[in-house]
Protein backbone atom coordinates (compact mmCIF):
# COMPACT_ATOMS: atom_id res chain seq x y z
CA UNK A 1 0.00 0.00 0.00
CA UNK A 2 1.28 3.47 -0.86
CA UNK A 3 1.76 6.07 1.86
CA UNK A 4 0.58 9.67 1.62
CA UNK A 5 3.23 10.82 4.06
CA UNK A 6 1.26 10.32 7.26
CA UNK A 7 3.20 8.20 9.72
CA UNK A 8 1.02 8.56 12.81
CA UNK A 9 -2.70 8.20 13.22
CA UNK A 10 -4.34 11.59 13.47
CA UNK A 11 -7.89 12.59 14.25
CA UNK A 12 -9.63 15.53 12.61
CA UNK A 13 -13.00 17.10 13.31
CA UNK A 14 -15.36 17.09 10.35
CA UNK A 15 -15.90 20.83 10.73
CA UNK A 16 -12.13 21.41 10.43
CA UNK A 17 -11.98 19.31 7.28
CA UNK A 18 -14.89 21.27 5.78
CA UNK A 19 -13.22 24.57 6.70
CA UNK A 20 -9.96 23.48 5.04
CA UNK A 21 -11.91 22.46 1.94
CA UNK A 22 -13.59 25.86 1.79
CA UNK A 23 -10.26 27.68 2.13
CA UNK A 24 -8.82 25.59 -0.70
CA UNK A 25 -11.98 26.12 -2.76
CA UNK A 26 -11.53 29.89 -2.43
CA UNK A 27 -7.83 29.67 -3.29
CA UNK A 28 -8.62 27.58 -6.36
CA UNK A 29 -11.40 29.95 -7.41
CA UNK A 30 -8.98 32.88 -7.24
CA UNK A 31 -6.52 30.83 -9.30
CA UNK A 32 -9.36 30.29 -11.82
CA UNK A 33 -9.43 26.55 -11.19
CA UNK A 34 -13.20 26.56 -11.17
CA UNK A 35 -13.96 22.85 -11.43
CA UNK A 36 -11.74 22.06 -8.45
CA UNK A 37 -13.23 24.98 -6.55
CA UNK A 38 -16.78 23.73 -7.14
CA UNK A 39 -15.85 20.18 -6.17
CA UNK A 40 -14.20 21.24 -2.90
CA UNK A 41 -16.98 23.63 -1.93
CA UNK A 42 -19.66 21.01 -2.65
CA UNK A 43 -17.80 18.48 -0.54
CA UNK A 44 -17.55 20.96 2.33
CA UNK A 45 -21.26 21.72 2.02
CA UNK A 46 -22.10 18.02 2.31
CA UNK A 47 -20.02 17.69 5.49
CA UNK A 48 -21.51 20.81 7.06
CA UNK A 49 -25.05 19.83 6.06
CA UNK A 50 -24.53 16.45 7.72
CA UNK A 51 -23.36 18.13 10.91
CA UNK A 52 -26.48 20.32 10.92
CA UNK A 53 -28.73 17.30 10.39
CA UNK A 54 -27.13 15.55 13.38
CA UNK A 55 -28.16 18.60 15.44
CA UNK A 56 -31.72 18.35 14.12
CA UNK A 57 -31.29 21.42 11.92
CA UNK A 58 -31.98 21.79 8.22
CA UNK A 59 -29.24 23.08 5.89
CA UNK A 60 -30.23 26.21 3.97
CA UNK A 61 -29.85 24.36 0.68
CA UNK A 62 -32.78 22.14 1.70
CA UNK A 63 -35.11 24.99 2.59
CA UNK A 64 -37.89 25.67 0.13
CA UNK A 65 -37.17 28.74 -1.99
CA UNK A 66 -40.15 30.64 -0.49
CA UNK A 67 -38.51 30.44 2.94
CA UNK A 68 -35.23 31.68 1.49
CA UNK A 69 -37.04 34.62 -0.15
CA UNK A 70 -38.79 35.42 3.14
CA UNK A 71 -35.47 35.34 5.02
CA UNK A 72 -33.89 37.59 2.40
CA UNK A 73 -36.78 40.07 2.61
CA UNK A 74 -36.83 40.10 6.43
CA UNK A 75 -33.08 40.54 6.86
CA UNK A 76 -32.18 42.52 3.77
CA UNK A 77 -29.40 39.99 3.16
CA UNK A 78 -28.82 38.26 -0.13
CA UNK A 79 -29.36 34.57 0.59
CA UNK A 80 -29.08 32.06 -2.27
CA UNK A 81 -29.54 34.74 -4.92
CA UNK A 82 -29.36 38.46 -5.46
CA UNK A 83 -32.41 40.61 -5.42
Amino acid sequence: MHSVGITEEETYRKSDIARAQLVEAINNFIAEKFLLSISLSWSAEEILAGLLRVQGKKPVIEHPFKQIERLRDETGLSVACKK
